[in-house]
């Protein structure tokens, strides 16, 4: 599921469904996996900028958040601090907390709420029937197959994916297996946790009801043509926003290097005399000169690990036809929008909040 989709679901009123983004890049933190569902739901809820640069916010007490994903009040207290100290996490008032997705990047892996939340009825191997509520690490064994909708993988392979143990993705896959979440072909049951195994969802839980029937809603919405357009065009400019910053960043980050700093100054006075010069010797003689001083900063740039296209808005864009602006050469509208739109994941013309989810 698209990370936007999750979003706009986490703000319909269906039930209790909310869902939870979990970082890969988290695996390798100190973070506990109860530690990463809780940064999850934060990251799920603060911390996005839509177009006009608003951004969302967390804002639940303690006990809500219990309620919810059956965290404790002092586990979240530590979760906090150690977020905070991480850097991940900053508070913005006095009860709001802010995710900073810019420290942590890499996969995401979506989970329904509901699944950290509830207790399923299960049935073992051997017959016996229980009620047992998905450990954390369980629960992020089911939020990679759920991303993925189905894995061929052995254990171990999984368990590397997710930072934790193989003994542990193997007990997971027990659990999930007899609550039903997930299914294996028969053939592939009983095979070693060594071996690769055909592992797929079951989908006859009704969180995937309601996101069918949200893709339908969200399908089935036409916005006034005015407002239609206002939205594109913020979501265009949005994405250019970004792309100036990033090359922005680069470029600060260029020129903090001497040798690419005298090479620039170097190279702007050689290209003015260049344009100058009227004799055609002179002419080729300083166009040799620029060429070898391009070279020269190319190294420069590549020892500092960027390229002379990065310091390019350029070299950010999303939609290569477009170049982001809406359009193509030809000046007719890209669709690269409304095929987003069609997955799901519009942008946001307002901003998110999380108030009045429950």
């Amino acid at each position: 599921m698209a990370a936007n989709t999750a979003a706009k679901l986490n703000t319909e009123q269906s039930g209790g469904i909310y869902y939870v983004s979990f970082f890969s890049a988290l695996k390798a933190s100190a973070l506990s996996s109860l530690a990463q569902i809780y940064s999850g739901l934060i990251s799920s809820f603060s911390g996005v900028k839509d177009a006009l640069g608003n951004e969302s916010t967390f804002t639940r007490k303690y006990d809500e958040i219990t309620e919810l994903t059956g965290i404790s009040a002092p586990s979240i207290s530590r979760f906090n601090r150690d977020l905070k100290a991480l850097g991940y996490m900053r508070k913005d008032g006095q009860s709001t907390y802010v995710f900073d997705h810019g420290k942590v990047g890499g996969r995401k892996w979506h989970c329904p709420l509901e699944v950290l939340s509830r207790e399923f009825e299960m049935t073992d191997d051997d017959g016996n029937t229980f009620t047992k509520r998905l450990t954390p690490s369980t629960c992020k064994v089911y939020a990679l197959i759920y991303t993925k909708r189905s894995v061929y993988q052995t254990y171990k392979e999984i368990a590397d994916e997710l930072g934790i143990d193989p003994d542990t993705v193997a007990a997971a896959m027990d659990y999930l297996r007899w609550a039903k979440l997930i299914g294996f072909p028969k053939s592939n049951v009983a095979r070693n946790g060594s071996q690769k195994n055909r592992i797929y969802l079951r989908k006859g839980w009704r969180w995937f009801k309601l996101e069918k029937q949200f893709r339908k809603r969200l399908r089935a919405q036409e916005p006034d043509a005015e407002s239609a357009a206002e939205t594109r065009e913020l979501y265009y400019a949005g994405l250019r926003a970004k792309a100036d910053k990033k090359a922005a960043k680069a470029r600060n980050k260029a020129f903090k290097c001497l040798d690419y700093k005298a090479l620039t100054a170097e190279m702007g006075s050689v290209r003015s005399m260049y344009f100058k010069a009227r004799d055609l010797t002179e002419k080729q003689a300083l166009n040799k000169r620029l060429t070898v001083l391009d070279a020269r900063l190319n190294e420069v740039l590549t020892g500092i690990g960027l390229s002379s296209a990065q310091l390019g808005s350029k070299y950010y864009v999303k939609c290569t036809c477009c170049n982001d602006t809406g359009y193509t050469p030809e000046g007719t509208a890209c669709d690269c929008y409304e095929r987003r739109r069609s997955r799901g994941s519009p942008p946001k013309r307002d901003k998110r909040t999380t108030k009045g989810i429950e």
